[in-house]
């Protein structure tokens, strides 16, 4: 139906239902459309459409043009295969081992990039399953920390009361608790340790919590020959907790181990060797039982210290630690910087364990 020009047209088209047409489908349709409408036009919504036109309508011609050519090349090449498919064979045998020898090179080819694909996919997942222990591990590791520290502050809190009420003294208005030096010590001990402590501070609370430990649990160290080969022969461990589990000796050797590790010389002993060293083979045939600090925390704190076959708790931690000087003593030559690291670090636990289980007075 005819539109009219103007406001009129404008309403009508407003309200009457309209749809649209394909009329140009193919490059020729777009040829015969173009010149339909003039870009000389006197009418400026004709000469608006014309140069629209003009401008899709090139566009449109070349991409179908394109398509075109590029629907012939397919047919050429498709009927190019078909007569040679149809032609009889006659290929030498030298060509025939050469293209099946090519088809097993790609063959193989195909089958090395698809056996990669999968060490790749399973490497990741391998990855991922160890990120995932680890997390879980180190989960386990925070509640046994937050859990331990809970019970020792508890244990402490205890003692605290009890020396608290046995020191009230009654009077005429209220109950008078007298600050004596063993609540003031007590006190301190159950404070929170932090973790930017200095050596000093935290062999203070190491010091403390040893002396809360019971008769039956305790443990007591002295010095026994400097000449002898393992750390254990150089330290003296006397004391019932020798073969027991105590929570107070447990946090202790915790922040033992936390104390040795912030030294220096411990570097190389923090935590398990790297499997991908270049030395690793060779290290794994000359070391028997690899140690190290951050396995015997571990240990410590997820009871792999207790209900042991053939040592019990203290004992089998300071086996453990003696094993890390041990196995590096064992591998390395004396001049290198991992056998000077170790003499320097067991100097060090030799001396840490006086400072914590020697006498202590409080």
């Amino acid at each position: 139906m005819p539109i009219p020009a103007g406001r009129k047209g404008a309403s009508m088209l407003q309200k009457t239902n309209y749809t649209f047409e394909l009329v140009c489908q193919t490059a020729t349709d777009w040829h015969e459309w173009m010149p339909k409408f003039s870009t000389n036009s006197r009418r400026s919504a004709e000469r608006d459409l014309a140069l629209k036109l003009e401008e899709i309508g090139s566009y449109a011609i070349r991409k179908l043009k394109a398509q075109e050519a590029a629907k012939i090349r397919r047919e050429m090449k498709r009927k190019k295969t078909k007569e040679l498919e149809e032609m009889p064979r006659k290929r030498s045998r030298r060509l025939e081992e050469k293209h099946d020898g090519e088809l097993e090179r790609l063959k193989m080819e195909e089958l090395q990039r698809q056996q990669e694909e999968l060490k790749a996919i399973q490497r990741k997942h391998e990855q991922e399953q160890k990120r995932k222990l680890k997390e879980q591990e180190d989960q386990r590791l925070r509640l046994a920390e937050m859990k331990l520290k809970a019970h020792v502050h508890q244990m402490v809190d205890n003692l605290v009361t009890d020396v608290v009420r046995s020191g009230c003294v009654e009077n005429s208005r209220r109950s008078r608790v007298t600050d004596d030096s063993r609540v003031v010590f007590l006190k301190e001990l159950r404070g929170k340790l932090s973790k930017s402590a200095s050596e000093k501070d935290r062999i203070r609370k190491m010091r403390g919590w040893a002396s809360l430990i019971s008769p039956l649990n305790a443990v007591h160290v002295t010095t026994g020959s400097r000449q002898a080969k393992s750390l254990i022969q150089k330290l003296m461990f006397q004391g019932d907790g020798c073969r027991k589990d105590d929570p107070l000796l447990q946090n202790t050797l915790r922040v033992f181990i936390a104390t040795v590790q912030a030294t220096k010389a411990s570097k190389p002993f923090r935590e398990p060797l790297d499997p991908t060293q270049n030395n690793m083979k060779q290290y794994q045939e000359v070391v028997a039982e690899p140690m190290d600090l951050q396995t015997i925390y571990k240990k410590l704190l997820l009871d792999g210290y207790c209900h042991l076959k053939h040592r019990c708790g203290f004992e089998q931690f300071l086996y453990d630690l003696d094993l890390i000087f041990t196995n590096c003593y064992l591998f390395y030559n004396e001049d290198s910087e991992e056998y000077e690291d170790a003499q320097a670090m067991e100097l060090y636990v030799h001396d840490l364990f006086i400072s914590v289980f020697g006498a202590v007075a409080v």
